[in-house]
C-alpha cells in the first residue's frame, strides 16, 4: 500500500540527476565518468540522510534516489520491505508523495535538458504543491526551481 501514513516516516526523494552530465573535456571516459558521479551521488544521499536523521525526530527515512534522464528509481533504503517504495517515477511523485524532495547540484542546463526531455516540470511541480512537499535544491538544484537560469550563466561571465 502506498497510502505511506506512518507516522514518525519522513519519505525522501533524493535527485542527482545534475551531477551525471558528461564533461567534454575530461580524460575519463563517459562510463567511468558516470561510475564516479554515481557513487558521489550515493555518498551524498548518504550524507543528506544522516543530517536529516540528526536534525529532525523522524523513527525511519525512506528514500529512494530519481533521475530525471531516465525516470528510473534506485537504492531504496530504510526499510527492507519492498512494498514501501514507488515502482516507478510517476508513483514516487503522485503515490508516494515524499515529504522532502532534494535535488543535488550539478550541470543545471543537463538538469533542464532531462526535465523537458521526460516531462517532469508539471509532476513535479504538481507534487510539491498539492502534497505540501518541501523542495530543497542545491546549486543546480536550486536554479532550476526558480524563474530564471540566468544565474547558472554567471561563471562564464565572471570567468570563474
Amino acid at each position: 500500500c502506498l497510502c505511506f501514513q506512518k507516522k514518525n516516516t519522513l519519505r525522501l526523494l533524493y535527485i542527482p540527476t545534475a551531477m551525471y552530465a558528461l564533461r567534454l573535456h575530461s580524460k575519463s571516459t563517459p562510463g567511468k565518468q558516470r561510475q564516479r558521479a554515481r557513487a558521489n551521488g550515493k555518498k551524498r544521499r548518504t550524507q543528506v540522510i544522516n543530517f536529516l536523521q540528526q536534525n529532525l525526530s523522524f523513527q525511519s527515512i525512506y528514500c529512494v534516489t530519481f533521475d530525471f534522464d531516465d525516470g528510473s528509481l534506485k537504492q531504496p533504503e530504510g526499510s527492507n520491505d519492498n512494498s514501501l517504495f514507488p515502482k516507478d517515477g510517476h508513483e514516487a511523485f503522485q503515490k508516494w508523495k515524499p515529504h522532502v524532495i532534494y535535488v543535488e547540484g550539478g550541470n543545471t542546463f543537463w538538469l533542464h535538458h532531462c526535465i523537458e526531455k521526460g516531462g517532469w516540470k508539471d509532476v513535479l511541480r504538481k507534487s510539491i504543491v498539492d502534497s505540501n512537499t518541501v523542495y530543497c535544491g542545491k546549486s543546480a538544484g536550486a536554479i532550476i526551481a526558480g524563474a530564471s537560469m540566468d544565474t547558472a550563466t554567471w561563471k562564464v561571465c565572471f570567468n570563474l
